[in-house]
């Protein structure tokens, strides 16, 4: 009956090897006794090296066999070495590993340690910005419903007071007029307690009144012209702009024949024509043609081109007229 057997050995080594170690010469031949190995004993400052080695399996007979020859020599059986490493050195090397990878191993828990408190800190700061954040928010938004609340006011305010501006200027206009009066004819511009621009069959134009002489007869001369507006607390028309002197042109009828027209407050004094307000004219909207007549007074001929319908004529000359005045009030 065979059984098989595992073991292995160990063996203790230094440096030193015998002189047929160094050599490899370690064999012998059949039937010869091996050789002692002479090693030298180890040096105090040898290193000693623990070598590990496995043997394979082995299989032993229990005894012989009835046809075995009791002279059989010993078979001979070789061994492989399987692997050798030096285990004290590497198990000392790889421990040192170990204890330098642990403790970088703290050292980063440590480091982590520290990063998740800054971590958790900085999230902290975070949300407290992000509520402070969020309460500015509402306050900029109540601020800002707060000022449109007051822009709206404030407009409101201006445009209270700037309407308040202009009826004051109106009512300094009115108090001027007033004013031009002796007796002021309150029945007659203000009825019912509510005044009116112009007096009855004046034509109204922005801040002016404006009445046309249409009497059949007798027409007036210049100066009487004149003294009829002035009972009437006006004066003849002053023509200040284009405007107005479409409108006054476009209010003029023909009568009688080409030459008669409206004798305006136009006259020649000192070489200038001058309004009887004092300025000189700088419009000049003179007939060019087939009226030249060396005179010093003016007078509009209607049914012509409004830029040119001005005419001169002498004093004594009967023509109707326009006179014109301060509106009582001012609708705009």
């Amino acid at each position: 009956m065979e059984e098989e057997i595992t073991y292995s050995t160990l063996v203790f080594q230094n440096k030193a090897l015998t002189e047929k170690e160094k050599k490899g010469d370690i064999t012998t031949k059949p039937g010869e006794k091996p050789e002692e190995c002479v090693s030298t004993v180890p040096k105090p400052n040898e290193e000693l090296i623990i070598y590990s080695e496995v043997k394979q399996k082995v299989a032993v007979t229990a005894g012989p066999k009835e046809n075995d020859h009791l002279d059989t020599k010993p078979e001979r059986r070789t061994e492989e070495p399987v692997a050798t490493v030096p285990i004290t050195k590497a198990m000392n090397k790889q421990g040192a590993t170990i204890n330098q990878q642990e403790a970088t191993i703290n050292k980063l828990g440590a480091t982590i340690n520290k990063l998740e408190a800054t971590v958790n800190q900085q999230n902290s700061s975070i949300n407290n910005l992000t509520a402070e954040n969020q309460h500015l928010i509402v306050e900029n938004r109540n601020l800002t419903e707060e000022n449109e609340q007051l822009m709206e006011k404030t407009q409101i305010l201006e445009n209270e007071a700037a309407e308040l501006s202009r009826e004051k200027v109106k009512l300094n206009w009115t108090l001027e007029v007033i004013l031009t009066y002796d007796n002021f004819p309150v029945k007659d511009l203000c009825p019912n307690k509510k005044c009116k621009p112009c007096l009855d069959g004046w034509m109204v134009f922005k801040d002016r009144c404006y009445l046309f002489y249409f009497e059949l007869a007798p027409w007036k001369t210049w100066e009487e012209s004149r003294q009829y507006c002035q009972n009437q607390k006006a004066d003849l028309v002053v023509i200040d702009s284009l405007e107005e002197q479409e409108f006054i042109s476009n209010h003029s009828s023909y009568y009688y024949d080409v030459y008669h027209g409206y004798w305006l407050g136009l006259r020649h004094v000192d070489n200038n024509w001058t309004w009887v307000d004092g300025r000189i004219d700088t419009l000049k909207y003179w007939i060019k043609e087939g009226f030249s007549s060396p005179h010093s007074f003016a007078h509009l001929i209607p049914e012509r081109n409004y830029t040119e319908n001005w005419h001169q004529q002498r004093n004594g000359f009967l023509d109707r007229f326009i006179c014109e005045c301060k509106a009582l009030v001012i609708l705009n």
